[in-house]
């Protein structure tokens, strides 16, 4: 089963694209910190920098709710890139194809994005209404 999942911190921009057509991908790096890791001198612990890819919906779902910086929980498939450079030496890297993200915090953009919502929410009441005809005191 070909199944990964990260909490971190993203750590780029992150940038769109279009295939296909119109369709919609981004991609965007993600720092994990290593299970156990140390801190180190400067303060940071121990972690590991993955490239992830969002295609169509859940593209369009990172790029409003998430920003460099928010914090990101992420269900992927790793999936393994062949290539041949210039000089011809063939080389692999590994990406990540994201499937399913959830918050991992309340800061940033979503937390702000949520408050303008959620204010969004209310009606102001006429002043002429008469609160002895409201069904609730």
């Amino acid at each position: 089963m070909n199944l990964c999942i990260f909490s971190g911190k993203i750590i780029t921009d992150i940038t769109k694209g279009e295939y296909g057509g119109g369709k919609t991908y981004v991609q965007f790096a993600v720092s994990v910190f290593r299970e156990g890791g140390k801190k180190q001198d400067n303060g940071f612990y121990e972690s590991d920098i993955f490239n992830f890819t969002a295609f169509d919906k859940t593209a369009d779902f990172i790029m409003k709710w998430f920003e460099k910086g928010s914090h990101i929980t992420i269900q992927s498939t790793a999936k393994v890139n062949k290539f041949q450079t210039k000089e011809g030496k063939k080389g692999q890297s590994i990406g990540f194809i994201v499937s399913k993200v959830e918050f991992a915090d309340t800061k940033g953009k979503n937390a702000e994005k949520e408050a303008t919502k959620k204010d969004d929410e209310f009606v102001n009441v006429a002043d002429s209404v008469d609160s002895e005809s409201l069904p609730f005191n």
